[in-house]
């Protein structure tokens, strides 16, 4: 039992180690070229990681088998003081995630005395940072020396005890030091553990995790873990929580599902400030972080990165893989499936090797935050209605945080359906009662008015919430921006209904101006394929609504001037975590940030029906009408590109659309179900691949999809150049083969293409 308790206690430190080494080496990366410092710490970071892997894989050769006193009292003795060095650690990350990461130009434009000023690019931090990596990997060492020498122990009484004659002897020997060689040699286990990482590439969601603590009220969304409802959960009664809408919440109950749901479609998630899939990631962390019989994997889904269900499933195997110890006879096998990571990762196997851990785990914690943000629905009901069917007969507590959606609702009372029960209002009213207080006490505009003024605006923005977070939030910016006490009273008497009403008001307040230009931003930024950046966005309005074609003298003089087209509705990332492919340039600036929506209940809003008989109805959008609009835009731009002659480096400098339009053209044409020649779609798909034409060879430079296909990783070499036939089968473009082939104009057998034909490439 002692040898155990060790294995367990050095595994769990290990694997809260590798994670916070993570993400030290996520926020510096980028930098480690730029400044010695940093590139000595995420040295000694890499250096520490490949120690943990290599302990990690000796102590489970260990596992089952007789370990001395002294040998525990090491190991122990090791786990306890890397367990204080890696809490060091990870208390020094969460201070450094605080700031900001600065992009290339931010980086670049400031001297190193300069940018050393911030917390995690000082000297000090970074020295301090490394130091606590190097006692980490000194106290590792205890452990690693005893385990060794009992590996070696064993093996050795292992030998003695199988040998009868000679030849069994030198066979038995043979096989132990090729099945060691094979299988621990740490170096080689840790550049396979990389290659498995890099090939699986599952989202971490440590940064994701990060943005919702910071932007969660202090104080905020802890009376839920005073609830019956939280505790019966813990106890599996049920296994299975879905938290519908934190609005007004309205509880239902029955079996094994509890599910709560807001009272209208318009009250929408309780959000910005106020986040309780943090809290409750936060307070799983805080509870079973140190049991290694309990596994937690939490997502988080983003609508401005566009996540789609196959990142929620590798990230969620990864995380609980590392977690439960299982990574390398799950993820090797995984790999293997896929040719030593020639095929990327199939989602059902995926799915099943994450079935097969949580069954095997004693107790599994699942975190899913944002469902309504997926960015495919459809498959993600599908998955999480078949995770839901594995606590009948597993470990599993699965909790779920979305908005109110009568599909998920239908899908999961399939497997237990429930009856309502009511939690009372006012401790939500409570969190925002807090968040408004905080305002008023420390933002230098809102404390200046005297203490009446201060209870007036508290006791309006608190009646008026009605447990929507957001509201509050958006009232307390528009009272920041009053100059006298008429602009405030007025502002007070004439808050908006909800958040719909403001969004109204907001696109109603837009100058007629730039009413045209502002339909096109909010379209793009809504129906894109990935999130844009700023200079793309900006291009976009260099194309003529009417006429499609492509005018430099309608771009933006400054791109930031979006902000003054539509304020309010749209916002810059803090940060470029979002993953673009495409960059203009190597060198990255302000107008490669990513543009988005300012919340995802926005483009809720756009796509509503309620906006159509709204004052803002001329703002309406769907996707039926702009996928279509969308696909023109980008075969057009391709055609005004591809004129010109600057070498591809120049090109995509100028044409900063280039990247997105020949990467996603089929993409916005995916998406029609009907497709006419009115908007001239079919005559722009057979002008641009006419293998005799410009536009052909000038769109696969920029971007070719047969090259980035990502059903195959390795490719052959020299293939032959696939025919226009080639490319409409291997975007699916179903109504120009169909046509094709009814004109006899095409041969689907004829060779080229990575794919070698058509027919495979279809």
């Amino acid at each position: 039992m002692a040898e155990l308790a060790a294995a367990a206690s050095i595994i769990t430190c290990i694997s809260f180690g590798i994670q916070v080494l993570q993400g030290i080496h996520d926020y510096y990366e980028k930098y480690k070229d730029q400044d010695e410092i940093i590139e000595g710490l995420l040295a000694s970071v890499a250096n520490l990681q490949h120690t943990c892997l290599a302990l990690d894989v000796t102590i489970n050769a260990m596992k089952g088998k007789p370990w001395p006193k002294e040998t525990i009292n090491a190991v122990e003795l090791s786990a306890k003081s890397c367990k204080k060095d890696f809490k060091r650690l990870r208390e020094e990350l969460n201070k450094i995630w605080k700031t900001p990461k600065p992009d290339d130009t931010t980086w670049k434009k400031f001297k190193a005395t300069l940018r050393r000023t911030t917390y995690p690019f000082k000297e000090g931090t970074l020295l301090k940072t490394k130091g606590i990596v190097a006692d980490s990997r000194d106290n590792l060492q205890l452990a690693t020396t005893a385990a060794n020498l009992q590996v070696q122990i064993l093996t050795s009484v292992e030998i003695k005890k199988e040998i009868v004659d000679v030849n069994k002897a030198m066979k038995k020997v043979k096989d132990i030091f090729t099945d060691f060689e094979g299988t621990y040699t740490s170096d080689k286990l840790a550049q396979q553990r990389q290659k498995i990482f890099e090939w699986l590439a599952p989202k971490n969601p440590f940064s994701y995790h990060n943005d919702a603590c910071r932007q969660r009220h202090p104080g905020s969304c802890e009376w839920f873990f005073e609830t019956s409802i939280y505790e019966d959960w813990e106890k599996f009664k049920p296994p299975i929580l879905c938290l519908h809408g934190i609005c007004e919440f309205r509880w239902f109950w029955k079996n094994d599902l509890v599910v709560m749901r807001p009272p209208s479609l318009t009250e929408l998630d309780y959000v910005l400030k106020s986040t309780p899939s943090s809290a409750i990631v936060e307070k799983l962390e805080s509870s079973y972080e140190e049991d290694p019989n309990k596994a937690i994997g939490y997502f988080y889904f983003n609508f401005r990165d566009k996540l789609r269900t196959e990142d929620l499933i590798r990230s969620l195997l990864f995380q609980i893989a590392v977690k439960t110890d299982t990574v390398i006879t799950h993820l090797v096998d995984l790999y293997s499936k896929s040719r030593e990571g020639l095929r990327e990762p199939n989602v059902r196997d995926v799915e099943e090797k994450l079935r097969i851990i949580v069954k095997d785990s004693p107790e599994t914690y699942i975190v899913v935050d944002a469902l309504e943000e997926c960015f495919d629905k459809d498959i993600l009901r599908e998955i999480i209605t078949r995770i839901a069917e594995w606590s009948s007969n597993s470990g599993l507590k699965l909790l779920l945080l979305m908005r109110d959606n009568k599909d998920f609702e239908t899908a999961l009372n399939d497997i237990a359906p429930g009856c309502y029960r009511a939690i009372d209002k006012k401790k939500v009213d409570n969190d925002i009662k807090n968040f408004v207080q905080s305002e008023l006490a420390n933002d230098h505009r809102l404390k200046a008015w005297p203490a009446d003024v201060q209870n007036t605006i508290q006791r309006k923005l608190i009646d008026g919430s009605k447990g929507v977070f957001r509201w509050a939030a958006c009232q307390v910016a528009a009272l920041r921006k009053c100059v006298n006490y008429a602009q405030l009273k007025g502002a007070l008497d004439d808050l908006p209904e909800d958040l719909y009403k403001i969004y109204e008001r907001d696109l109603c307040a837009i100058d007629k101006l730039y009413v045209p230009d502002a339909i096109t931003i909010l379209r793009w930024l809504c129906f894109s394929a990935r999130p844009l950046r700023l200079r793309e966005i900006g291009d976009v309005l260099a194309v003529d609504a009417s006429t499609l074609e492509y005018k430099v003298e309608n771009r933006l003089q400054d791109p930031e001037d979006i902000f003054t087209i539509c304020p309010n509705l749209i916002a810059l990332d803090d940060d470029s975590r979002s993953e673009q492919q495409g960059s203009p340039t190597a060198d990255s600036n302000a107008l490669d940030r990513v543009i988005r929506l300012s919340h995802f209940s926005v483009k809720n809003y756009l796509t509503s029906p309620e906006i159509r008989s709204s004052p803002a109805k001329n703002f309406a959008l769907s996707a039926s009408l702009a996928h279509p609009e969308m696909a023109n835009v980008s075969l057009n731009y391709i055609f005004k590109f591809s004129e010109s002659e600057l070498p591809l480096s120049e090109l995509l400098k100028h044409y900063p659309l280039a990247k997105y339009t020949s990467q996603y053209w089929h993409y916005h044409i995916s998406y029609l179900t009907e497709m006419s020649d009115e908007n001239g779609l079919m005559a722009c798909i057979e002008k641009l691949l006419d293998a005799n034409q410009t536009y052909f060879k000038k769109w696969r430079l920029v971007y070719d999809p047969d090259k980035s296909e990502p059903r195959v990783f390795r490719r052959r070499r020299n293939v032959k150049t696939g025919s226009p036939f080639y490319y409409a089968s291997l975007l699916g473009l179903h109504r120009t083969v169909s046509k094709a082939l009814r004109d006899s104009t095409a041969d689907v057998y004829s060779q080229g293409g990575s794919f070698g034909n058509a027919l495979q490439a279809a």
